[in-house]
């Protein structure tokens, strides 16, 4: 459908843009876009802000240990301290209901990566041992 907005929207904040992002961006997205859900994230001081629209106006989500639940995407959004993108910072990163951080696709290709190559070890490590059996075996066979 043309004219659709998002139902979500994450901003990145900074000490420059702050009253435009939490003030401006915030009417806009409320009244014009009627987005349901709002946050803003503070680079600087890893700090979110959080809306949901209830009766056309923006009210403030209530943090659940520091991460804020959003309804349209069933995740959590919440900071999280690490390296992306080349940067060691504090970043804005969804998790699941359980807690659990949703891994980037890099991330998650290297988790693979990394499973794949202990799979590889282990079979490695079987199928040595197999061997060694196999000549152990032989050898008891010819000592009788």
């Amino acid at each position: 459908e043309d004219g659709r907005y998002p139902n979500v929207i994450v901003e990145p904040v900074s000490r420059s843009t702050a009253t435009l992002d939490r003030v401006e961006k915030k009417q806009l997205y409320e009244q014009t876009f009627s987005t349901p859900e709002f946050f803003c994230f503070d680079f600087v001081g890893g700090r979110f802000d959080a809306w949901r629209i209830a009766g056309g106006k923006y009210v403030p989500i209530e943090p659940n240990h520091g991460r804020y639940w959003s309804e349209e995407l069933e995740l959590y959004l919440g900071p999280w301290e690490g390296s992306f993108l080349g940067y060691d910072r504090i970043w804005p990163r969804f998790f699941t209901t359980e807690g659990t951080l949703v891994l980037t696709s890099s991330e998650r290709a290297e988790a693979e990566n990394h499973r794949a190559e202990a799979e590889k070890q282990r079979a490695d490590a079987a199928e040595a041992e197999l061997a060694r059996l196999r000549t152990e075996l032989e050898s008891l066979k010819h000592s009788r």
